[in-house]
């Protein structure tokens, strides 16, 4: 939230640089985030407020529908029993929408992420318009199912760099789209509803993060590899995404001086080596120059995915997890540089290509055997817990939850 905007909410409550806006919001991410299910004495305790205005605040938002009382329990603090203070997740849901491989997935859950309604829509030739009409398509359809219930923003994942300030595709080399093009101010007017929009990676990570993260980690790393290679980079709880939007393209980390060319001009990229076209391209190599067993035959390279080399891998097939050990890999170099960089305690590997379980096991084993392994102690390498085509639109679902003072208050 950025707290020096001038702008006046609806009906003139609070400003976003008030310090009552401001409160709000540090009592609603206690319970959402910091907290499990405290009492209004602990949130004035944890925040520094006083009981009065912790009490207050928390009343404001169960009547908004935004938080609950639950049961009665003893705690530490002096005074009467506190009752349970939790999100309410049978008031308000949220939408959220996110191109996995060339399909729409559009989601609505509660205020914790759980997913109540799915909808799909493919697309067969991928392009602007194409991508734009048929998220206007599903998201009206989910907006007219849902009504009153919605709270007034979607959360939209799309594919390359996002500027999500303004909600604009900026570029995207894995599709070769350069031209810049806003989503956000398409999407308000053809549906009525503020929205938000991020790279489809990062919001896998933030899904993870929110969602998957049962020892609140705040230093994390979530790497995405389909098409495209994104990661989302948490430092100390906080999103990081850069001057330009472009914080986590690791896609275009050289890993291999002789490799291939990049659409990109440079040689040897980590998407070169370790995105879907690639692991295809490994599995085909695997098959035909070095005469592996496979579950595969040449013909069926043309038309299958990365989830089905993921399950032939998983299963044991020679060839998928030949070509699985090329991207891991690669994805070990860049894994390294991340780690080097950034120290994350934790390290997410999802996507298509990535929620395939042997992968997180070979680059660990590949960490293990480093020579500088003890700069890597603290490193852990882990498959997404989420995984699957849902990930980023329940996180993009959550970008609404984020801005749900500004859309209700």
């Amino acid at each position: 939230m950025v707290l020096s905007e001038k702008r006046v909410h609806p009906g003139g409550l609070m400003r976003y640089e008030d310090m009552e806006y401001q409160n709000f919001s540090n009592v609603l991410n206690c319970v959402l985030n910091e907290l499990p299910s405290p009492s209004k004495a602990e949130i004035a305790k944890y925040l520094g407020l006083s009981r009065t205005a912790s009490s207050q605040i928390v009343n404001k938002l169960i009547h908004l529908g935004i938080l609950r009382e639950g049961d009665s329990y003893s705690n530490s603090l002096r005074g009467r029993p506190g009752k349970r203070i939790m999100v309410d997740n049978g008031r308000w849901f949220v939408l959220g929408a996110s191109l996995y491989e060339q399909t729409w997935q559009f989601v609505v859950t509660d205020l914790s992420g759980k997913v109540k309604d799915l909808h799909k829509i493919s697309i067969d030739n991928l392009t602007r318009e194409t991508l734009l009409d048929t998220l206007i398509e599903g998201l009206s359809l989910m907006k007219d199912k849902y009504g009153k219930s919605l709270i007034p923003g979607v959360g939209i994942g799309i594919p390359g760099v996002v500027d999500t300030q303004k909600g604009d595709f900026v570029f995207a080399y894995d599709l070769q789209w350069f031209e810049r093009f806003n989503v956000s101010s398409c999407v308000e007017k053809a549906i009525g509803m503020k929205a938000y929009v991020m790279n489809r990676f990062t919001l896998e990570g933030v899904a993870e993060f929110k969602f998957a993260n049962p020892e609140k980690e705040k230093n994390m790393v979530y790497i995405g590899i389909g098409t495209g290679i994104r990661s989302a980079i948490f430092i100390n709880g906080t999103l990081l995404e850069g001057a330009t939007f472009s914080a986590g393209r690791i896609s275009h980390i050289q890993v291999d001086s002789a490799g291939k060319k990049c659409s990109c001009g440079r040689i040897g990229c980590l998407i070169t080596e370790a995105n879907e076209d690639a692991l295809i391209c490994h599995l085909r190599n695997a098959i035909e120059k070095e005469g592996v067993t496979s579950v595969f035959s040449l013909s069926d390279l043309s038309s299958i995915r990365a989830e089905d080399v993921c399950k032939a891998a998983d299963n044991g097939d020679q060839a998928s997890l030949i070509a699985f050990s090329i991207v891991a890999k690669a994805l070990y170099k860049a894994v390294i540089i991340l780690s080097d960089l950034i120290n994350p305690h934790k390290i997410i590997i999802g996507g298509p290509v990535g929620n395939c379980a042997c992968l997180s096991e070979m680059v660990n084993r590949m960490i293990d055997a480093s020579q500088d392994r003890i700069k890597y102690d603290s490193v852990y390498i882990f498959r997404s817990s989420i995984g699957g085509e849902l990930s980023s639109a329940i996180g993009a679902a959550s970008l609404v939850t984020d801005h749900i003072l500004e859309l209700l208050l």
